[in-house]
């Protein structure tokens, strides 16, 4: 019955903070039987309109993938944090997806998204709008950066 009030409070139009609270709630649970019904909760809220949602939801996604690295609907999420980097036009949503990768890569053992000029691009505009803490992941990030031609 719990499950089922967050998954209602997930889809509440009315309030971002409630379903931001919702997603971070059930991630926060690491439950492996529950990837059922949080997989598809965060889906929805990484493609939220509310920046703050996806935020949250971008910062459940390492929580699962670490409860359930094997799981394919897992995996999926990660392809779409991956995605939410290229496109997110938020800039602190945008560092909390590089800082939720990295976090990915280190538990998986693999780089999930590779810098190139255009995403390097956007990650610098992104530094501005970010925190400290979220600065420092952003340029750890871009330190792994090699430009193909010397200009």
């Amino acid at each position: 019955m719990t499950i089922s009030s967050f998954r209602k409070d997930a889809t509440n139009r009315s309030n971002p903070i409630i379903r931001a609270l919702a997603v971070r709630t059930m991630s926060s649970l690491r439950v492996p039987k529950l990837n059922e019904y949080l997989v598809p909760t965060l889906k929805a809220a990484l493609n939220d309109d509310d920046p703050y949602v996806r935020k949250t939801a971008v910062l459940s996604v390492p929580k699962v993938y670490e409860i359930a690295p094997n799981d394919t609907e897992t995996n999926n999420l990660v392809t779409l944090l991956e995605v939410l980097v290229t496109k997110e036009p938020n800039g602190l949503v945008l560092a909390n997806a590089i800082a939720s990768l990295e976090e990915i890569a280190v538990l998986s053992g693999r780089t999930h998204i590779n810098v190139d000029q255009q995403l390097l691009s956007r990650v610098l505009v992104a530094i501005n709008e970010s925190m400290e803490w979220a600065q420092v992941f952003i340029l750890d990030f871009l330190s792994k950066y090699s430009p193909k031609e010397e200009k």
